[in-house]
C-alpha cells in the first residue's frame, strides 16, 4: 500500500510545476488546452473509478487533488488568455537582435 500511495502521490504532483510556471510567467504559452482537457478527462474517469471500486482513500484523495489541479490550469487559461507569449530569449540577447 505504501508503494501504491507513493506512486499515486507522485502522479498527483505532476501538474504543480506547470501551474507554478504559468503563474510566474503570467502566461499559458506552450501549454495545449487539449492536453489539459485530456488530463481532466482522464483524472475524472480515474477518480470516479476509485470511488466506484472503493479504492483506498489515498487514491481517491489524489484523484480529487488532480482534478483540482486541472481546474487551476483551466482557470489559468481563462486568466492569461490575452497575455502574449514571453520571448524565450534572455533580454540581453533579444535586445542585441
Amino acid at each position: 500500500e505504501l508503494l501504491g500511495a507513493g506512486a499515486v502521490a507522485a502522479e498527483a504532483l505532476l501538474a504543480v510545476p506547470q501551474i507554478v510556471h504559468n503563474h510566474r510567467a503570467r502566461s499559458v504559452a506552450g501549454v495545449a488546452p487539449l492536453m489539459v482537457a485530456g488530463w481532466f478527462a482522464g483524472d475524472a474517469f480515474k477518480t470516479v473509478w476509485f470511488a466506484a471500486t472503493h479504492a483506498p482513500v489515498q487514491f481517491l484523495a489524489c484523484g480529487i487533488w488532480q482534478l483540482l489541479a486541472d481546474c487551476v490550469l483551466a482557470a489559468q487559461f481563462v486568466r492569461y488568455r490575452d497575455t502574449p507569449a514571453a520571448s524565450p530569449l534572455p533580454s540581453h540577447v533579444r535586445d542585441s537582435l
